[in-house]
């Protein structure tokens, strides 16, 4: 990128930011956190629990929406608010537009089954 094309898309991220609009890359304010850890899903898990995409519960974090939930460590999370989530890396922009207290649905696929539930989200860690 030309050092003025690189200033021009800075200052674009500069004047969203300070109009307060956030985007999937852009947080303005606390995110919402579900309380989990992810990885990519192992093709093995995937094909054992007949999914193929999703994100991949590494571990959840004690007293969390997602432990109040039943989202347990080896579940795969395929969807918020019906938007699929396809890998480890759309998760995190799918819950983060939403603010701490707002509520969504959440569906993930384990050992006993698809499971959907509604959670409100909290503040979490710094990402």
């Amino acid at each position: 990128m030309a050092h003025s094309s690189l200033i021009r898309w800075q200052l674009g991220i500069v004047q969203q930011v300070r109009a307060g609009h956030g985007s999937s890359s852009i947080i303005i304010g606390p995110a919402g956190f579900l309380g989990v850890k992810v990885r990519p899903l192992p093709s093995s898990v995937g094909s054992g629990l007949g999914v193929s995409s999703g994100a991949f519960v590494a571990g959840v974090v004690p007293n969390t929406p997602a432990a109040r939930a039943g989202i347990t460590t080896g579940s795969v999370i395929t969807a918020v608010n019906g938007q699929s989530v396809d890998s480890a890396d759309t998760l995190g922009p799918a819950l983060h537009v939403h603010k701490p207290g707002s509520t969504v649905q959440v569906t993930w696929v384990n050992s006993s089954g698809t499971h959907t539930s509604t959670v409100q989200l909290v503040a979490g860690p710094a990402i």
